[in-house]
């Protein structure tokens, strides 16, 4: 390391170039002021060396760092800590290039993963913070957008490397998470609610890619609620969807219903009346005798079918 200080002699170290070994271990080589590291210099121990400016014994200016597990930052200093432009590698290979405050990412920095993804955007406190920050993952997906305590949370673009889109409303690095729309090629373009990365709540819009259209509710990534679909030959539906499947008018919806619950109660029925018909009738008679069985069977299968009101009296309880 050159210097324009003469060299020190006589272990006076003032306005002078010199090493010195301490007890520790450590050393130091480069200029001096009263004693104290000041100027261009190097200090090496503890399986960390600094190269750099020093004020006052201080790291301070412009200046190279190579800490005990291997990874190095080279940049601007004051007063012992990262601060100002400089740029950070890791010993697992991780990289930040940027501003920085008391020893902290803080400002405009660009930061490559060692996974393959790059982050640009602001930092605060060390975390990923502000708008029009973006993300170019290692998979070939792209994020533009807002940040929020390092996590990708507000409104942004999303573009999948399938070719997928969504722009709308990011919570927690998840995106379709409230409002947004996504354009799905070879399927479509949705445009309305999302919730746990699912078409969710009333008034979405699906515009199908071979000319079909879906406006209304959906739940958990299905049609299901009140809508009105529109295929590419002018055929309309329009009324109630469950699990993405038309089930009709509302009207249509409820006869449906009424009817079912019918057919339920009459199973129910019969099943009863036939049961306590077999009970009842079987009380004397043989039924391992499979002749009288059956003949047992067919009797209360005629009652439960059609049983008079004393038989419904008797045995519908």
């Amino acid at each position: 390391m050159a210097s324009s200080l003469p060299g020190c002699s006589s272990g006076h170290y003032d306005l002078c170039f010199g090493q010195y070994v301490y007890p520790n271990g450590k050393t130091y080589t480069g200029e001096w002021k009263e004693y104290t590291f000041h100027g261009k210099g190097t200090l090496t121990g503890e399986g960390k060396t600094y190269k750099g400016d020093f004020i006052n014994g201080k790291y301070h200016g412009k200046g190279t760092f190579i800490y005990s597990d291997g990874s190095k930052y080279i940049g601007d200093f004051k007063i012992n800590t990262r601060h100002g432009q400089g740029t950070y590698t890791s010993a697992s290979g991780d990289r930040y290039e940027g501003e920085w405050k008391n020893n902290l990412r803080h400002g405009k920095g660009t930061a490559i993963s060692a996974n393959g993804d790059k982050y640009i955007g602001n930092f605060y406190n060390d975390l990923r913070q502000g708008k029009n920050g973006g993300i170019n993952f290692a998979n070939g997906d792209f994020y533009f957008g807002d940040f929020d305590n390092n996590l990708i949370q507000g409104g942004g673009i999303y573009n999948k490397a399938n070719g997928d889109k969504y722009i709308g409303t990011f919570i927690g690095n998840k995106f379709k998470s409230g409002q947004g729309k996504e354009t799905i090629p070879g399927i479509g373009v949705y445009e309305g609610g999302w919730k746990n990365y699912l078409r969710h709540g009333k008034g979405g819009t699906l515009k199908y890619d071979n000319g079909d259209l879906y406006l209304g509710e959906f739940k958990d990534g299905e049609r299901d609620g009140y809508g009105f679909f529109e295929n590419s030959e002018g055929n309309i539906k329009e009324g109630i969807w469950k699990n993405d499947q038309y089930l009709g008018t509302e009207k249509e919806r409820k006869i449906r219903e009424a009817r079912m619950k019918a057919e339920e109660l009459a199973r129910i029925k019969y099943e009863t009346i036939y049961t306590a018909c077999l009970l009842d009738r079987s009380i004397g008679i043989d039924m391992q005798v499979r002749e009288l069985k059956r003949a047992v069977e067919n009797t209360c299968e005629k009652i439960a079918k059609n049983p008079s009101w004393y038989e419904n009296f008797k045995y519908n309880k």
